[in-house]
């Protein structure tokens, strides 16, 4: 999936493909009783691709934009990882 047709980051998630991929095919292919339990996120919709600080708790490969925590699902590293 690209980032939007121009291969570069102009517009950031809220102006890409992928935003629009997610909010559209994906969510219309997840069941209805499902749909109903997600809410939207302010900005990126209601499918999107978590940031690495959100995960990890800590910025290594990306830039963090200051406004965001770890969600607390993530915050033991081993509920990151299925066994």
């Amino acid at each position: 999936m690209q980032w939007n047709f121009e291969a570069t980051n102009k517009g950031g998630f809220d102006a890409s493909s992928l935003k629009k991929w997610l909010n559209e095919a994906v969510f219309k292919s997840i069941p209805a009783t499902l749909q109903k339990m997600i809410t939207e996120k302010p900005s990126v919709g209601k499918i999107w691709v978590t940031f690495e600080m959100e995960v990890f708790g800590e910025t290594i490969h990306s830039v963090d934009p200051g406004s965001l925590t770890q969600y607390s699902l993530f915050t033991d590293a081993s509920k990151r990882i299925k066994h």
